[in-house]
């Protein structure tokens, strides 16, 4: 019964590989088979927090990643020439943390097909930091760099990329290099699915089935998949260490499949189980009439190269005792578990959503007792608590389980409907406060788990926000820290900052003007400037900031000219308003004696449109543009005094401005 069933299952699967053989490279394919000679694939996975989203079939996207890279694992072929890695991003640290967008790691190295490692690790890989793919692509390029052959790196992300990387500049690199780069979008929005236009080969799955046939594709090049072929599995299971010769069934269940496609082994003596099935990823039901519970074994793997014998521990009860401190903890909460009666070695608790077999996110529990504090999942449901310890083959053992039912939580927000942008308000919350939550603006119609200007709600209540320098409608939302999942939305609608500048309508190049401000925008980061008439937004010479209305001195650029006075927002560089500005040559005079002594002062008489920080000062005839001696500023009013030169000889008396030292006047004078 099996075989046909997953016959069923995989056939429209690996029936698109055809279409690909068709199209295929000559240097990939030789008659139908991978390339001659060593290939090397790095499959690359994406789990960052956002993977505990659920996929409109209700399957948390993590959950059913693994399930679909165990099943491709599972059913590579035992080729010599065959390089498998695994690397992936976010599954250490929370996105919150220092060094989240460094957080990608090869797991697995790209040598040969570590078969069971590949499908331990995978197993074992939580979903919970942030989405550094530029990174991780990056990494791939230096973990294929010096290997020959067909190179293939398969990235497998349900986002964009949100650690500011080149993600374009990446994947040109591993272009540059001569490796294929295959992009397989889970379940992406619009907006992450133009992230990735060009920049290679690029499918987007909304299942499991279709993440399944997409790696299959991606991987065909270098390894096609083994045939739905079956292969003989035996189990044996055993009561503390002698056979279990009766009161026991086995199953094995396909990982992507539903409950009822399980199988049942044939029972022989000696507690010994036989079947055949095709290669791919399980889990194995065991039934136990002395247990209140099936025994539940995850992470199986029928292999082509076998030998495919497992074996089970039967136990008469669950010795392993799980105490949370409630069975209805609010959504979201960081959750304190205690345990006792585990083996000496520890194990790990697991948090598993109530009626799926897959593990969600888990915490080591080290030694036979104590008690451990573990972050809930945002989202209100039931869940499982299991005690779980690794047996030997890379399968896993549940010793305890108990139930919890998350409450969901309350969460509101209270704000101003609407304000202009750039301005600062309040926000008042009511929530969970659990560690790294936040509050966030960001444009309607944000994917879930962006975020814009925030604030964590320990700073405080009512927060202070400022609001973006665009106008337009926005949400104010309240995320969950842990995983960036929105629980509350207010709108918030910005109309465009407005200001107004009078300014004089021309004035002298290289002096100071006065600008006055009589309508602030009131964003204190705002700013006055003058520059080139139609010069674009991002451009500044003197600048003022404006924290009220009033009047700001601005220094006009020293090149005569058609200008502008602008009042612009300093992060968007949007002007809020403007007035035009004629600059007319800056003029100085200067009258001074012929003949002084040397060393002896002299008064220096000048008049001048310039400003304070213009100077006058004596210089040698024929002095390079810029050089001065003795000087006097302006500011201290004419006449000034200067000092002749101890040397006798042909000088020159010139008025430079303070800015670029440029010469507006100059008068000779002899020193004798």
């Amino acid at each position: 019964m099996l075989r046909s069933v997953r016959s069923l299952v995989l056939a429209p699967l690996l029936a698109p590989l055809l279409v690909l053989l068709l199209t295929a490279p000559a240097a990939a394919l030789a008659q139908g088979a991978p390339a001659a000679g060593p290939s090397h694939v790095e499959l690359i996975l994406d789990a960052s927090g956002s993977m505990f989203n659920k996929l409109a079939d209700g399957r948390y996207r993590i959950v059913a990643a693994k399930e679909v890279l165990a099943e491709l694992v599972a059913a590579l072929p035992a080729d010599a020439d065959l390089n498998v890695g695994y690397r992936a991003y976010g599954s250490e640290l929370q996105a919150t943390a220092a060094g989240s967008c460094e957080d990608s790691r090869l797991y697995v190295p790209i040598e040969g097909v570590d078969r069971q490692l590949l499908l331990t690790t995978v197993r074992n890989t939580q979903a919970r930091g942030a989405t550094p793919i530029a990174y991780s692509l990056e990494r791939a390029l230096e973990d294929l760099d010096g290997r020959t052959g067909e190179r293939i790196v398969v990235l497998i992300t349900d986002g964009e990329e949100g650690c500011g990387g080149d993600v374009r500049a990446a994947a040109q690199a591993l272009k540059d290099a001569g490796i294929d780069l295959r992009i397989i979008g889970f379940d992406l929005d619009e907006l992450a699915r133009a992230s990735f236009d060009g920049l290679g080969a690029f499918e987007n799955a909304t299942s499991a089935a279709e993440l399944l046939a997409a790696l299959n594709r991606a991987v065909e090049a270098a390894a096609a998949p083994v045939a739905p072929a079956t292969y003989p599995v035996r189990v044996t299971l055993t009561r503390d260490g002698e056979p279990a010769e009766d009161g026991a069934s086995v199953a094995f269940q396909p990982a992507l499949g539903a409950e009822a496609d399980a199988a049942w082994f044939a029972a022989e003596a000696g507690g010994v189980f036989r079947t055949e099935l095709p290669a791919g990823g399980y889990v194995a039901r065991v039934a136990d009439a002395l247990s209140a519970e099936p025994l539940v074994v995850s992470g199986l793997a029928v292999t082509p190269e076998g030998p495919n014998e497992f074996a089970f521990e039967l136990a008469p009860r669950l010795d392993v005792t799980l105490t949370p401190e409630t069975v209805t903890p609010n959504a979201g909460a960081t959750l304190t578990i205690a345990w006792e009666g585990a083996p000496s070695g520890g194990g790990y608790i697991a948090l598993v959503p109530a009626g799926l077999d897959a593990l969600l996110q888990y915490e080591w529990a080290e030694g036979p007792a104590g008690e451990l504090a573990m972050r809930l999942p945002a989202e209100a449901a039931e869940y499982e608590l299991r005690f779980l310890v690794d047996q030997p083959g890379g399968t896993t053992h549940m010793l305890g389980v108990t139930s919890i039912e998350t409450q969901p939580v309350t969460v509101t927000l209270e704000a101003p409907a609407e304000t202009t942008a750039g301005q600062v308000i309040e926000v008042v919350w009511h929530g969970p406060d659990n560690a790294a939550d936040y509050v966030t603006i960001v444009p309607v119609g944000t994917p879930e788990g962006a975020w814009g200007a925030y604030e964590y709600t320990e700073r405080g209540n009512p927060l202070a926000l400022r609001t973006p320098q665009t106008d337009g409608e926005y949400e104010i939302r309240y995320n969950d820290g842990f995983s960036d999942v929105t629980l509350a939305t207010l709108p918030l609608t910005l109309a465009p900052a407005s200001g107004a500048i009078r300014a004089p309508a021309e004035a002298s190049a290289g002096s100071v003007v006065a600008v006055e401000v009589v309508e602030p925008s009131g964003d204190p980061t705002h700013y006055v400037t003058i520059v080139r008439a139609g010069a674009p937004a991002t451009e500044w010479t003197d600048y003022a900031y404006v924290h009220d209305a009033g009047t700001f001195e601005l220094l006009t650029p020293e090149e005569p000219g058609e200008y502008e006075v602008r009042y612009v927002t300093e992060e968007e560089y949007i002007v809020l308003a403007s007035v035009p500005i004629s600059l007319y040559p800056l003029t100085a005079s200067l009258q001074a004696p012929e003949t002084v002594v040397a060393g002896q002062r002299f008064p220096v008489f000048w008049e001048s449109t310039g400003y304070w920080a213009d100077f006058v000062t004596i210089v040698p005839a024929g002095a390079p543009e810029g050089d001065w001696g003795d000087y006097a500023y302006v500011a201290d009013g004419s006449p000034l005094e200067l000092t002749a030169p101890e040397e006798p000889g042909r000088y020159e008396v010139r008025y430079l401005t303070g800015r670029s030292y440029s010469t507006v006047a100059s008068q000779p004078i002899e020193v004798r």
